[in-house]
């Protein structure tokens, strides 16, 4: 059973909230490090699929948490309350976050690529400050919240956008445009919204244990692998094709996702699923073999090591984390969205790459432990300051 706190919060998800953003933390330090040589080049290879996933991940508790506080009836009033909230809860953080962000990237405020992002359209108008590049998700997650006045107002258009999601993955394929790509990880933002509405158990999802650790490293190692990217350049890709990878892994997704509430998905879809996940990245390992490339890349080994710790998760019937583990680090939840727009920036100032190898992990861990430190302060001390000042000031009822 799901256990809420005082706040109404999911304990399990803001376990897997905070989760997800220490492995981006972690994917970031470690793409940082990864040019130093072995063995962080080893290490990079292992969290790699972390940070996407994280991200997925985000997008999924995204839509089940607005599903989750947001079943007032559509009315003009609820909208501007629906909309001031999302603006109280997300803005003032990202407030600073730019501010930091321009600032490292030595770029001025004074531009309209400035504009772009206060205004949530970086990646469209402008590109993504270098300094902070997980703020593209921003402009994708500003998108979601208004399009989610269409599912409120018009809740049978779920299945409509579902469609249009699935069309906009595969037109990613050949088509660099920004707003395909958001369109093409809508579905993940869909399936949370859908969750949060829908009676479990259900058709598509059934009580029980959950299967984590099973589709986890199948997906990790078919990640690192990278068959599926693969796939898309032989067909004429232009990009790498990451939401070609997660959609084809999305039953994988999904059942991870559920696995954190008790619940699994149906067999039907899961494992044939897990069949076509297993058989591409094995394809791939072949590949690596056949080419020479399998001891030349650090991912190739990685993920054959992932797919034998998948073979043994599922002969040994490994049990997924318990609702107990998971509420155990949900109070990195409360701090993971801040912490998620504000380290990349300071891993940046404080990891210089250039110097000697040890002043650059020691700028680098200093960065990481920076982070949580302003994290906590930004969501515990500014946040609660700001909001409830806006509150006021606007005339908004309190809410998660």
């Amino acid at each position: 059973m799901s256990r809420s706190n005082h706040k109404g919060r999911i304990e399990e998800l803001e376990g897997l909230r905070g989760i997800a953003a220490v492995s981006v933390l972690v994917y970031h330090a470690a793409g940082r490090l990864q040019p130093l040589g072995a063995p962080f080049e080893w290490f990079m290879a292992w969290v790699e699929p972390l940070g996407g996933l994280a991200v997925v991940a985000f997008f999924i508790l995204s839509g089940f948490v607005i599903g989750y506080i947001h079943d007032e009836p559509w009315n003009r009033t609820n909208v501007l309350k629906y909309l001031l909230r999302r603006f109280i809860r997300l803005y003032p953080i990202y407030l600073i976050a730019l501010l930091l962000s321009f600032q490292v990237a030595r770029q001025s405020i004074i531009s309209w690529q400035f504009f772009a992002h206060l205004v949530f359209l970086q990646g469209t108008l402008y590109p993504v400050v270098s300094s902070d590049g997980p703020l593209w998700s921003l402009h994708y997650e500003a998108i979601y919240y208004l399009l989610y006045l269409v599912l409120w107002r018009f809740p049978n258009s779920l299945k409509w956008f579902a469609g249009l999601s699935l069309v906009a993955v595969f037109a990613g394929i050949w088509n660099s445009l920004t707003l395909i790509h958001v369109f093409a990880m809508f579905g993940f933002w869909l399936f949370g919204n859908w969750l949060a509405k829908a009676r479990s158990p259900n058709a598509l999802v059934l009580s029980g244990n959950g299967r984590f650790w099973f589709p986890f490293l199948l997906l990790c190692g078919n990640i690192d692998a990278g068959a599926w990217s693969g796939i898309a350049k032989h067909l004429g890709g232009v990009n790498n094709a990451w939401e070609l990878t997660v959609a084809a892994n999305s039953p994988l997704i999904v059942d991870i996702f559920l696995s954190v509430k008790r619940r699994q998905l149906v067999p039907w879809l899961a494992y044939p699923a897990y069949g076509v996940s297993w058989f591409v990245t094995c394809l791939d390992l072949a590949y690596g073999m056949w080419s020479g490339k399998f001891y030349q890349l650090h991912v190739y080994p990685v993920a054959a090591f992932f797919l034998l710790l998948a073979a043994t998760a599922w002969a040994r019937h490994w049990l997924a984390p318990s609702s107990r583990s998971w509420s155990k680090v949900s109070f990195l939840g409360g701090i993971s969205y801040a912490l998620y727009v504000i380290h990349k920036p300071l891993i940046v100032l404080f990891s210089a790459t250039a110097g000697a190898k040890l002043h650059i992990v020691g700028g680098c861990l200093f960065a990481v432990a920076l982070s949580f430190l302003f994290a906590w302060l930004l969501e515990r001390r500014f946040q609660p300051w700001v909001a409830n000042y806006l509150k006021v000031r606007l005339r908004v009822p309190a809410t998660s």
